[in-house]
């Protein structure tokens, strides 16, 4: 199976990456832990479950499994054995996803800065960063608790989630422009 470049009309100023689920296959190593967790607590947890919790809040996730799984479950014990297993398989397990080091290598090519803006810890982005090698191909990380917390525009039936304006260029852009990651690599 080949591969299609995509071609874009413009060169953009700028690239910014996600990081878990796009540079980092995180999300199959998150879901072997849970499983595993699950059955080591003898919770039969049905993969169509797991599958509707990503991306879930806390509370309305927590919500969400004591529904299906009852009352009884215990939610905190459940995700602090499948947090510990995810940890553990982070430092043996984890892997690029398929294509990204090409992209990081036409961008060195092309001289266009990148950044990661993670909701991940920045201590969890410079892990996975690190163990890859990856470090210096990023000339800045945006991750939790970078960018201020502003009053939520949204309400549902009084919950008002934690709500956080996207970075833009403008903000960051200082953040992008103070390294130069093809001087970075030759050094």
């Amino acid at each position: 199976m080949g591969h299609s470049m995509l071609t874009l009309d413009f060169l953009p100023a700028a690239v910014v990456f996600d990081m878990d689920g796009l540079i980092f296959d995180t999300e199959t190593l998150y879901r072997d832990a849970m499983m595993a967790a699950s059955a080591e607590r003898g919770v039969a947890m049905p993969m169509d479950l797991y599958l509707r919790l990503i991306g879930l809040h806390g509370p309305r996730a927590r919500e969400l499994v004591l529904e299906e799984l009852g009352p009884d479950t215990d939610v905190d014990g459940l995700w602090n054995d499948a947090n510990a297993r995810f940890a553990a398989m982070l430092d043996t397990q984890l892997a690029v996803k398929a294509g990204v080091l090409e992209l990081l290598d036409t961008l060195d090519r092309l001289a266009l800065p990148r950044a990661i803006a993670t909701s991940s810890s920045h201590a969890a982005a410079e892990h996975h960063l690190a163990a890859h090698g990856l470090t210096d191909r990023f000339n800045a990380v945006i991750a939790a608790g970078d960018f201020r917390l502003v009053r939520s525009p949204i309400r549902i039936g009084g919950y008002e989630p934690d709500y956080r304006p996207p970075p833009t260029l403008g903000e960051h852009g200082p953040l992008l422009a103070q390294t130069d990651v093809s001087a970075r690599k030759s050094e």
